[in-house]
């Protein structure tokens, strides 16, 4: 895995995402609130007061920021390079695909694991994060209104802890290019895996999908992370017009915002949609064949044979076939009532940030 910072994280570790987030979380939020307390003091006689310690707005978005959505992008991080590799080992445990194993292996190594590890990766993770820099300082207004009204940012005064909330913030930026790039690879892979594999679905399999719950469970997971994300987008958006006071920029429709809740919104559905869908296809397609094989059978008894006592019973005892197929071969990865629940989950970050957008051009 040419990952860096993955490789710097025990394989222990990776098997355990709770302890990942609760590690982020408190080295986050220490680091957040120490430095908060370090430089409100050291500027306090300067009359330099904006900080975490001394402002509870800036409170608020320090502690959630820290505490929740920093840990949040360590634990998707962590996870997602092993819950992908997972998945597939899944469907050879199960015996879900009718093909040899060898062949199998060699796919995912030609298409998953090949493509993931190539060293061009990580200069376009390095080059996104780049970017993402640039365009966060060159979108970010002098009257930026997370600064409450302050003329002037605690990380504008002192270059040290600047520099330090720089790498900080490019180290995410980080994570996110590497989950967004893992997941483009695993759709992509997932879709040539059906188009080049026969879905063998297992009938009565105990996770209720035929024995492809796993496709659904690493979609619902992804989509969980990504709704926290799209919320915490919006949460920046819609705050600083909530608790802005007379006088100060409550505006915070900048490039930037507007750069990461159209790739929220690109990314959610898409995550989310793209492997259930993939999956249903061929779910379908199988279910399909099953029940064509069945009705070819009792056509061939009807329409082949006198009626006879026997082609009775012969008859019912295929239609009974046909119908227990019929009901039990699954056509979702997932429970079909999720899919609604998701997908509107999906769309309440954007929803809320419309409102409040409509609420101040209205006051406006």
């Amino acid at each position: 895995m040419r990952d860096p910072v993955l490789n710097l994280i025990p394989l222990r570790l990776r098997e355990k995402t709770w302890l990942v987030f609760l590690i982020a979380s408190i080295m986050n939020t220490l680091f957040s609130l120490l430095v908060g307390w370090g430089i409100s003091n050291f500027y306090l006689h300067k009359g330099m007061v904006f900080c975490s310690i001394y402002e509870w707005r800036q409170l608020v978005t320090d502690v959630i920021g820290s505490s929740i959505v920093a840990p949040a992008f360590w634990a998707t991080f962590v996870w997602q390079s092993e819950a992908i590799p997972r998945l597939f080992k899944y469907f050879l445990e199960e015996n879900v695909v009718q093909e040899r194993e060898e062949e199998i292996k060699e796919f995912l190594s030609q298409y998953l694991y090949l493509p993931v590890n190539n060293k061009r990766n990580l200069y376009i993770v390095i080059g996104g994060v780049i970017l993402s820099l640039i365009l966060f300082e060159i979108s970010t207004p002098k009257d930026d209104p997370f600064l409450w009204g302050y003329p002037i940012t605690w990380w504008q005064l002192n270059s040290v802890v600047y520099a330090i909330w720089l790498f900080n913030g490019a180290l995410l930026m980080y994570l996110v290019w590497w989950i967004a790039l893992r997941n483009i690879y695993f759709l992509r892979a997932l879709r040539l895996f059906y188009r080049r594999f026969k879905l063998q679905p297992l009938i009565l399999h105990p996770d209720g999908c035929n024995g492809l719950c796993e496709v659904g469970v690493y979609a619902i997971k992804i989509t969980v992370i990504l709704i926290i994300i799209g919320s915490w987008i919006s949460f920046l958006i819609v705050f600083p017009f909530w608790a802005g006071k007379q006088g100060e920029n409550t505006n915070n429709f900048g490039l930037d915002m507007v750069a990461m809740m159209a790739s929220y919104l690109m990314m959610a559905p898409l995550s989310f949609w793209w492997p259930i869908w993939e999956t249903h296809k061929a779910m379908a397609a199988a279910k399909k064949e099953k029940l064509q094989r069945v009705a070819a059978q009792i056509h061939q008894v009807i329409y082949g044979k006198p009626v006879t006592h026997q082609t009775q019973e012969e008859i019912k005892v295929l239609y009974d076939r046909y119908s227990f197929l019929e009901k039990n071969c699954r056509t979702w990865p997932v429970k079909t009532s999720l899919i609604g629940q998701f997908s509107f989950s999906m769309l309440l970050p954007l929803f809320s940030t419309l409102l409040s957008a409509w609420v101040e051009w209205y006051r406006s």
